[in-house]
């Protein structure tokens, strides 16, 4: 990651937002500098947050958890960090390998008013989201799906 101290200093004119492909370097306006600019300290100090505390809090969470600890349960309802998870277990341990012939059921989310959604970061949540199905082969989804298998050409 590049400091934008150093970015400043290597491109007076215009800038790429940070995780910007070079191919869309003749995109980049220099009126919008400033906050490509603060985009990038955004982007490092998110990064440094997260190498710095949410990485060795998240391994010190898990560790909690997985030992059955005193606050295990509060972990665990709070979510499980999935970065961690991934970077313990590794990516093979996270793999679900089905057939997708098999899948007849989907999860209905309760409406968010009714029943908190854990964080985007959280591996295993708590709560009855899992006992809410409806059949798959029925509805919109399932025929889209079928339509475009049958006539994939």
């Amino acid at each position: 990651m590049t400091h934008p101290r150093e970015l400043r200093q290597s491109n007076r004119k215009t800038l790429l937002g940070p995780g910007a492909d070079a191919a869309f370097s003749s995109l980049a306006a220099p009126e919008i500098r400033q906050r490509v600019l603060l985009a990038h300290w955004v982007a490092h100090s998110r990064d440094k947050t997260q190498q710095y505390l949410g990485f060795p809090l998240g391994r010190i969470m898990l560790q909690r958890w997985m030992h059955s600890k005193v606050g295990s349960r509060r972990i665990e309802a709070f979510g499980l960090p999935r970065h961690i998870v991934h970077e313990t277990l590794g990516e093979q341990a996270l793999t679900l390998h089905v057939n997708p012939r098999e899948l007849i059921r989907m999860a209905i989310q309760a409406p968010r008013k009714e029943e908190k959604r854990p964080s985007s970061l959280a591996f295993i949540w708590e709560g009855s989201w899992d006992q809410r199905r409806e059949d798959l082969r029925v509805g919109t989804r399932y025929s889209l799906i079928s339509d475009l298998d049958e006539n994939r050409h």
